[in-house]
């Protein structure tokens, strides 16, 4: 994945980032002088808006000439919102996974995984609207982690999870580390600690025009 590319931050001040970096496989963490860059940075590689001026390649390919191709290679924090309400949480896990192209049968039992991971079994009938919000952050952080995707965009995870949740989150993101590019923020590096990642100090400030 490379880019080099310019984008307009929709922040009071008038300017925009300058983006122009490379990620092979291996966690990084994304960084600068406030977080607006590390931001806007996984916005633009989610591929739904494009830069004011630059290119976003993946595999050699610009990712908005790639559209849905690019997206089936993500998993994004977030990427899949929890709707309906009345959804019940076990059909919601089922429904991500099938999405994630998995037969029914392994699609049903990565579902009850993730039940007894996240300790909300006893919820698996219970509607989404009923859950705490921490309870869905967590699953959706629990599906986004889950991912068969080549590619991790994540947003703040551990600021999402429970302490007790940690541990769990170290452990899925060492084990991908080296099939996997893996690109987080999060303003507390030591969250990360004893893992192995590379700080990357993202989005150089200029003035636009």
């Amino acid at each position: 994945m490379k880019l080099e590319c310019l984008q307009v931050t929709p922040t009071s001040f008038s300017g925009c980032f300058s983006f122009s970096a490379s990620f092979s496989e291996g966690i990084h963490l994304l960084t600068g002088p406030d977080m607006a860059a590390a931001d806007a940075l996984l916005d633009l590689l989610t591929g739904r808006c494009p830069p004011a001026q630059g290119q976003i390649l993946f595999l050699g390919y610009d990712i908005f000439l790639l559209g849905r191709a690019y997206q089936n290679h993500l998993a994004y924090f977030s990427r899949y919102p929890l709707f309906p309400d009345s959804f019940p949480l076990r059909h919601f896990l089922l429904y991500a996974n099938l999405l994630q192209r998995l037969p029914p049968e392994p699609a049903q039992a990565k579902a009850d995984r993730l039940l007894e991971q996240l300790h909300l079994a006893a919820f698996a009938a219970c509607p989404l609207g009923q859950l705490s919000s921490q309870a869905r952050r967590q699953v959706r952080l629990a599906v986004t982690l889950s991912s068969e995707a080549p590619v991790y965009l994540l947003r703040r995870p551990f600021s999402f999870a429970d302490p007790e949740c940690r541990p769990g989150i170290l452990r899925r993101l060492e084990a991908v580390a080296k099939k996997k590019i893996v690109l987080l923020t999060e303003p507390d590096p030591s969250l990360l600690r004893g893992l192995d990642f590379q700080l990357c100090p993202v989005g150089n400030q200029r003035p636009e025009g």
